[in-house]
């Protein structure tokens, strides 16, 4: 069975099997902007992933003191839900457990998926209740599939993908059998956007784990808005694209502990005060495991980056990291421009007010 939605801007088609999305439809044009599952290249349309995302480790996971069998991404895909309330800018799914997904996942539960459209957006939620006397675990993800080009006048080279901040996208390595080994690698430093072609997705996918964006588009290159806009020269109109903070980095000393930074600052265009907010430690593109009750970044006091002057600091990592053994290493450190809204100029829009700046260093 199918529901629809329809607003004055989109027309959203969603299967009761699995709660997928298998249309939605900009009506101003009549483009398709969801994938229409040929089976010659992917038979989905934008599943929903439960109760874990990918492949596991021998097809079974282990719950309640038991096997059970585990497909990749989970079963809910394959699972009709119950329509739970329709109304003209709201549609409700859900599955609940039952005997069928009990040989699959021991636990009750209820997964509902909440569509909405909001004038030209849709906002598709999920949320999980634990319905069982015993604590939960699962994984959850969503797996849209896009049409790309959008139009007969553009090919696949036309596109990129939009990170909402600067981005150093650290991947994690599923290859060759589609399972994480403990290998990392980089898609880039610093950037604000993916070229999209063919290459990119030789090896299917990339599985990005350290972004600070919330979102991330897809943009026609030559349609779609500049992929960061700062200031606008009011003579020529011209767009100022990334940012540049003016500003340098360089360790001046380091241990196996710690270090020493250098920062110089000259001139820039940051709106407010540049402040070092946090840092991570990296080696041979695999991030570095902290020691037991700290996450994935370690904490640390902010520093102000004095404006053009000369700032130094010291890091001393030895609760979260421990003493490093002698190699190469890279610390990621994250700097954010810290200012109030009256100080941003009218004519800004769309600010990253957080950059990333990678220095590698030796412990000898």
């Amino acid at each position: 069975m199918e529901y629809t939605l329809e607003n004055e801007y989109l027309k959203l088609t969603v299967a009761s099997l699995g709660a997928e999305v298998v249309s939605l439809v900009r009506k101003s044009d009549g483009v398709e902007h969801i994938w229409q599952a040929d089976p010659a290249v992917w038979r989905c349309h934008a599943p929903v992933l439960f109760p874990h995302c990918g492949k596991v480790v021998d097809g079974t996971i282990h719950a309640k003191g038991r096997d059970f069998p585990a497909k990749q991404h989970g079963f809910a895909r394959e699972m009709e839900t119950v329509l739970v309330s329709q109304t003209s800018e709201k549609l409700v799914l859900a599955l609940e457990s039952n005997p069928e997904t009990q040989e699959r996942f021991p636990y009750a539960f209820r997964l509902v998926s909440t569509f909405t459209l909001e004038g030209d957006t849709l906002c598709h939620t999920l949320t999980v209740e634990n319905n069982d006397l015993e604590e939960m675990p699962f994984g959850i993800g969503f797996h849209p599939g896009f049409t790309v080009p959008f139009d007969d006048r553009h090919t696949l080279d036309d596109y990129e993908l939009r990170f909402e901040k600067m981005e150093s996208p650290l991947c994690i390595n599923n290859l060759p059998h589609g399972l994480m080994h403990g290998n990392f690698y980089y898609l880039g430093s610093n950037i604000i956007a993916l070229p999209i072609n063919e290459a990119l997705f030789a090896n299917d996918s990339h599985c990005m784990t350290n972004l600070t964006s919330k979102t991330l588009g897809i943009y026609e290159k030559d349609t779609g808005l500049a992929p960061c806009h700062l200031f606008v020269d009011d003579e020529t109109g011209e767009i100022y694209d990334l940012e540049d903070w003016g500003l340098s980095f360089e360790i001046t000393e380091v241990s196996p502990t710690g270090m020493t930074i250098r920062c110089t600052h000259s001139g820039g265009q940051q709106i407010g005060q540049l402040e070092a907010t946090g840092y991570c430690l990296a080696s041979n593109g695999l991030f570095l495991l902290l020691n037991d009750g700290y996450e994935f970044s370690p904490p640390m006091d902010n520093v102000v980056l004095k404006e053009d002057d000369v700032t130094e600091f010291t890091l001393d990592w030895t609760e979260p990291y421990g003493q490093l053994s002698s190699g190469e290493y890279r610390i990621m450190l994250y700097v954010h421009d810290v200012y109030d809204e009256s100080q941003k100029h009218p004519l800004m829009r769309n600010f990253y007010d957080t950059q990333i700046y990678n220095l590698d260093f030796t412990v000898s």
